[in-house]
């Protein structure tokens, strides 16, 4: 694609500054005529991370494929977006005719690996966003996070051919869970927000020793925290159709990112700040015995997780729950399971997936199975449904 006029961010050196805290919301109140400009695809890291943090996708992704990727991409795109937005795709494009650039950033890659006597399964999960930013005022504007999970079964131990292999899969196969369908989808369907719209992020996430070591994740504490507030961006952005500023983990540096263009200009974008915070608490991991027969045993796998929605400036807080899911496991006597990092693993995804589906519905049976609250649950979940109605 060299003739093609457009912005890279796939080797930017300090775009983890940029993701870390940018801010996610389809654009806002541009001009009448304002068009949006097709800039490829990036990574949240430091160009030399690149390959240690992902290191399945950036070997995917080297060499012709690269382009070829890029360009599967390009061909899908719609001529606009749902808000009557103009998208400019051709090569003929500039970008002092569309100010506003949008692009495909990945932001964590995952892979969890359980022997089941003699099979093995295999998860990869892949985290991205879709990124909108203003180049002519150089800031950031929007950003929608997406997520990706699949899972295979196979004889013999995975190897890293077997890895990439579902890790392509989960990057652009035709799935409607791939990243590339997801990406063009949010492209197709993200609407305007209005001015008013709030923006909302994930600010802290904090997960005790004993569940770290449970998840197998004790080796790097840092690196799985923010993967989980990428998951749970992904989820209620997903789930509520709202953008989702990047998880800021206290890791932002002068409120800026650095984005490097095809003709490898290095642009310093701005990061407007949240409305409002989510902090997240994996509270506790448990596996309990459930029942017992003749051809194996059943176990509930449960997770206990405590969610704090607040506006950081007043330090007005609109929920602060415990929640809590529990997910059944059955193991046939003859199966042997090596550990219970996967099985614990799905039940968090489960409980982000339920409580961003549930906001809204003022489900009654569901938020007091749920919500450890001595107050009433279904009044948490009204406040925080109205916190949600103002991120729209």
């Amino acid at each position: 694609m060299s003739g093609d006029s457009i912005v890279r961010f796939k080797t930017v050196g300090a775009i983890w500054l940029f993701l870390i805290g940018s801010t996610l919301a389809w654009p806002m109140a541009q001009s009448a005529n304002a068009q949006m400009f097709f800039g490829g695809y990036g990574y949240q890291t430091y160009f030399s991370d690149i390959g240690t943090e992902f290191p399945y996708v950036s070997s995917i992704l080297s060499g012709e494929e690269s382009a070829r990727f890029e360009r599967l991409l390009y061909d899908k795109l719609p001529t606009q977006t749902a808000s009557g937005t103009p998208i400019l795709k051709q090569g003929l494009a500039t970008l002092s005719e569309a100010p506003l650039v949008f692009g495909l950033v990945f932001t964590s890659e995952t892979v969890h690996i359980e022997t089941i006597s003699d099979s093995h399964k295999l998860l990869v999960i892949l985290n991205a966003q879709l990124l909108v930013f203003d180049f002519n005022r150089s800031e950031i504007v929007a950003s929608f996070p997406i997520s990706a999970r699949f899972i295979d079964v196979l004889a013999a131990p995975p190897t890293d051919r077997d890895v990439s292999a579902l890790m392509r899969l989960a990057l652009s196969s035709t799935s409607e869970t791939s990243i590339s369908t997801q990406f063009l989808k949010k492209v197709r369907t993200s609407k305007t927000p209005n001015t008013s719209t709030r923006m909302i992020r994930v600010t802290d996430v904090h997960v005790p020793e004993d569940a770290m070591n449970r998840l197998g994740k004790s080796s790097n504490p840092e690196a799985f925290k923010r993967r989980l507030a990428d998951e749970f961006s992904a989820k209620l952005s997903t789930n509520q159709g709202i953008a989702v500023l990047p998880a800021n983990m206290s890791q932002a540096i002068n409120n800026s990112m650095a984005a490097t263009m095809s003709n490898g200009t290095v642009y310093n974008i701005s990061i407007p700040d949240t409305d409002y915070s989510i902090d997240i608490s994996l509270d506790g991991l448990k596996k309990v015995e459930y029942a017992t027969t003749n051809v194996g045993t059943t176990y509930i796998y449960g997770a206990f997780a405590t969610f704090k929605f607040l506006e950081p400036y007043s330090g007005n807080v609109f929920f602060d729950e415990q929640l809590k899911l529990g997910q059944p496991l059955s193991v046939p006597k003859t199966v042997i399971i090596d550990g219970d990092s996967l099985a614990y693993a799905e039940t968090i995804d489960k409980l982000f997936d339920e409580f961003t589906r549930e906001i809204g519905k003022q489900n009654k049976q569901w938020a007091k199975a749920h919500i450890n609250s001595a107050k009433s649950p279904q009044d948490s979940m009204k406040k925080l449904t109205e916190l949600i109605e103002a991120c729209r």
